[in-house]
């Protein structure tokens, strides 16, 4: 069946809730995208908007195409925006979508018919993408993150495996019910920019509610950005302050009261909270997700997941003992740093630069460290397609350096090519479908 085709022939309604801020460009691309391949009369859109400059625009282009609209300004969290909007829902299933984001009518309908026929799980979705038109016309597309399912009984096992494998759900389609619920605990207890613990809690109460089921279809396409200003939080320095225990003992609270935890006593209980965000904030991996995170398959223009990367163990011990510098500007760099501290515990210096800090290299939008901070050090750099304009650049200043692709061997799951192969083809019609809208 068409992937297009197969949302026009769905039964069952759900409510797609679109925050939007400042961004009448952006809404309108969506909005004509969802227009041309959603089922109006079966899936309801419903745009939030906390803009204040470009707010009538936003509006105006909401009643010209007949989408549910509601304004709300920039006073208005995006939590209680949502909680309003949420409150408005009576659709058996709901889910966010950014303005700058792109939904698959494929996934969403294969969602519906996964929750509808199974009732222990509370979310479903599918496979990520990320995409970036650069000012030439021409497109990037990239792995975002591949999820797993999350089904074990027991939902302090769930909590436990989901954060130890965590990657964000915020966006996946949800019983309305429990979002609801959901919400309300976020209004009640999370500070408005507290962006960090409302998506950690936002995710862990629908896992204790319920189990959660990973499609194998593409699911949703994320465009390189922020859709919300200002909430880039990176864990260590948010639990390195006075105000963290307070936060982090209201968000423990209100997940123990989710549990049923039956004749858990409270002190494990409690434990198994602790252990859980413990288990995130250290970033403890399984090996499923280490062959998952580990891995790029290139298929036509694409980046995906699972294919298993060897280390090049014996070169990376050759390497020297202290002055190493990680220099990033794609996802691998915070993985592929747990597995090189494992092959090398001697290291006794690594400095992370983060590179989307650092200014831009000739004019282009890879972005690099000043050549001072990088002298005398040994830096592996973590740049795709344009590595050979910064290692000409790390050439010229005479820096040690090596591509993190030259630390490991790729070797390829041939039986799961095929499936990745399809999912790259959808998510090019997807994407160049909305690029075109």
């Amino acid at each position: 069946m068409s992937w297009r085709i197969s949302m026009v022939n769905n039964s069952y309604l759900v409510t797609v809730l679109i925050p939007t801020y400042e961004r009448p460009d952006y809404l309108r691309k969506l909005i004509s995208y969802l227009i041309k391949n959603f089922n109006l009369e079966k899936t309801k859109f419903f745009v939030l908007d906390g803009s204040e400059r470009e707010a009538k625009i936003n509006e105006r282009i909401c009643q010209e195409t007949g989408i549910k609209y509601k304004y709300y300004g920039p006073e208005i969290s995006v939590t209680d925006r949502i909680l309003s909007g949420l409150e408005t829902v009576n659709t058996e299933f709901v889910l966010m979508l950014a303005d700058d984001d792109i939904l698959s009518p494929e996934g969403l309908n294969a969602g519906i018919e996964f929750l509808k026929e199974n009732p222990k799980y509370s979310v479903a979705h599918g496979e990520y993408v990320y995409f970036l038109k650069r000012e030439d016309g021409t497109v990037t597309f990239s792995p975002y993150y591949s999820s797993f399912s999350f089904e074990q009984e027991n939902p302090l096992e769930r909590i436990f495996d989901f954060l130890s494998n965590y990657k964000p759900i915020y966006y996946a389609l949800h019983r309305t019910a429990i979002l609801k619920e959901v919400f309300k605990e976020l209004s009640e207890h999370v500070e408005p920019k507290d962006y960090h613990m409302a998506e950690l809690l936002a995710a862990v109460l629908p896992v204790a509610k319920g189990k959660v089921k990973k499609l194998r279809c593409i699911y949703y396409a994320r465009q390189i950005g922020q859709s919300i200003p200002g909430n880039t939080i990176y864990p260590s320095q948010y639990i390195f302050n006075d105000k963290f225990y307070l936060r982090y003992s209201k968000t423990k609270e209100v997940i123990k009261r989710y549990i049923q935890a039956g004749e858990l006593p409270e002190e494990m209980l409690e434990k198994a909270v602790d252990y859980s965000f413990q288990a995130y904030y250290g970033s403890q991996m399984t090996h499923k997700t280490m062959s998952a995170l580990f891995s790029t398959l290139k298929t036509t223009d694409y980046y995906f997941p699972e294919i298993s990367l060897n280390f090049k163990t014996e070169l990376i011990k050759t390497l020297p003992k202290a002055g190493f510098v990680f220099w990033g500007v794609n996802d691998l760099m915070s993985s592929f740093y747990k597995i090189f501290r494992a092959i090398r515990p001697d290291v006794t210096e690594i400095e992370i630069v983060d590179s989307f800090k650092e200014g831009t290299f000739k004019g282009h939008k890879i972005l690099k460290p000043a050549a001072e901070k990088l002298k005398d050090k040994t830096v592996i750099v973590f740049v795709d397609s344009n590595y050979l304009e910064v290692k000409e650049y790390l050439n010229k200043n005479n820096i040690n350096h090596f591509s993190h692709n030259q630390l490991v061997e790729k070797e390829p799951s041939e039986e799961k090519i095929p499936y990745y192969q399809d999912i790259s083809k959808q998510a090019e019609i997807m994407i160049n479908d909305y690029l075109s809208s």
